[in-house]
């Protein structure tokens, strides 16, 4: 038993349109031996991508409705894709039962057991499953997201094949056991589908190792080259954010430098009647505590702290009466009034400070502006570019395609030998090549006519 998590995607419909159909986009589903849903309303395969995506969907409406906050890190990567394959010499007592049964233990063993999932089972190799995993939870919208995955499902296949009465992975059982150790373990890098069947079609013509180092360094080449600019991409749009982000905390922090300064020349112009109204008020309580000094003089002091305007007749006695009686209510009444007159001039200088204010905040507000203009053109530009970059990596990875392949073909043919299990890759290969062929013949006999 191999599980493998071949990873996360997007789109359901173009994982789905491969399980369920032949190689290269064919229409045909010759290799597609059967088919099963599961927590699916529908066995129908076709269908049943597009409910998965429907469901992902609506993935908002699905938690709103189980009451879990939409909240965290977003991600549009809905679908996951695992791959189960058994080994050749167990295809004869393989049965559709046996591989529904360890699809449910894979699913259950990194936490998939409740999702919806399409298996298709295969024929054009050994014995697989490909099983299509909608990560978001038909119950209440949460995105699988398991932890260790691989090492799960490493861990299964291993009790899969122990319970089986064979074991077709020892290298698997000593990292397993070694993992159980606290020790890191990683097995060889895989080697992508096309070039480990080219490979295999060829590893039996003269000089297939040296051509093979040489092919495997100009891969690493062309990857390395991909890197750097991942790499610079990455610091490309850091830069951008950061230049972003320093130049909005420039304009505002250059906004609030310049309030301040207008509030201090507005307080300096103030000043002088500031002190002037304090001094006023100072010399008003000297006033008033040397009139407090006889019975004429508390009268005036309280009749010069009553409020007349607005207020009714029996109000202004019993104002009256209570400032005759009680000293500390006169004083009250005193600053009281003060307080009213300082009041009063801070409004007047706040109204004089206010539309000042809101020119700087409106200046602000343009250059803000400006700055976003100024940032979604570099934007543009840097996606434009990332995109041609992208584009020219495409090209390079095509290109070094084209060169394994003659790189290959041009090895000395190989001599006759004995069968080996690696003859049905080869022949698969030539099949391909032979496909390829017709189909760029076809393509120039098209441009041709046209």
């Amino acid at each position: 038993m191999t599980p493998k998590l071949v990873g996360f995607g997007k789109s359901f419909k173009g994982l789905g349109l491969y399980v369920l159909h032949d190689p290269d986009r064919a229409q045909s589903a010759d290799r597609v031996a059967w088919t099963e849903t599961r927590n699916l309303g529908t066995q129908d395969g076709d269908l049943a991508w597009r409910v998965m995506a429907a469901t992902a969907m609506n993935q908002a409406a699905l938690k709103r409705q189980a009451g879990i906050p939409n909240t965290g890190r977003k991600s549009r990567q809905y679908v996951a894709h695992l791959i189960l394959s058994w080994h050749a010499d167990e295809a004869p007592e393989l049965t559709r039962d046996e591989m529904m049964r360890a699809a449910n233990g894979a699913l259950k063993a990194i936490g998939a057991d409740q999702h919806q999932v399409l298996v298709a089972a295969h024929t054009d190799k050994q014995p697989h499953l490909h099983l299509v995993i909608n990560r978001v939870s038909p119950t209440d919208g949460r995105m699988l997201n398991p932890s260790h995955p691989k090492l799960k499902l490493s861990a299964w296949a291993e009790a899969y094949e122990r319970e089986r009465g064979k074991i077709y992975c020892p290298a698997r059982v000593a990292n397993n056991a070694a993992r159980r150790r606290g020790e890191f373990t990683r097995d060889k890098k895989h080697v992508p589908r096309h070039i480990y069947e080219l490979e295999a079609g060829n590893d039996n013509r003269k000089g297939f190792e040296a051509e093979r180092k040489k092919q495997r360094a100009l891969d690493a080449a062309v990857a390395r080259r991909r890197r750097e600019r991942q790499s610079r991409k990455q610091a490309q749009w850091a830069d951008l954010h950061t230049r972003r982000w320093q130049s909005i905390k420039h304009i505002k922090d250059n906004t609030r430098r310049q309030i301040q300064q207008m509030e201090a020349a507005t307080r300096e112009r103030y000043r002088q009647q500031w002190l002037a109204l304090h001094q006023a008020q100072r010399d008003a309580l000297d006033r008033f505590d040397r009139r407090e000094g006889n019975l004429l003089g508390r009268l005036q002091n309280a009749l010069q702290g009553l409020t007349v305007r607005g207020a009714r007749p029996r109000d202004v006695l019993s104002e009256a009466y209570s400032s005759i009686a009680s000293a500390g209510q006169r004083r009250a009444r005193l600053l009281q009034q003060q307080e009213a007159e300082q009041q009063q001039l801070e409004r007047t200088q706040r109204r004089e400070e206010s539309p000042q204010r809101r020119a700087l905040l409106r200046t602000q507000r343009d250059r803000l502006v400006d700055q976003r203009v100024l940032f979604m053109a570099e934007r543009a530009t840097l996606i434009l570019t990332h995109d041609m970059e992208d584009a020219a990596d495409r090209l390079a990875w095509k290109k070094r395609r084209d060169e394994r392949q003659r790189a290959y073909e041009a090895l000395p043919e190989p001599s006759q030998r004995p069968e080996k299990s690696s003859d049905k890759y080869r022949e698969l290969s030539r099949l391909r090549q032979q496909r390829r062929q017709r189909d760029r013949e076809r393509g120039r006999g098209g441009r041709e006519r046209d």
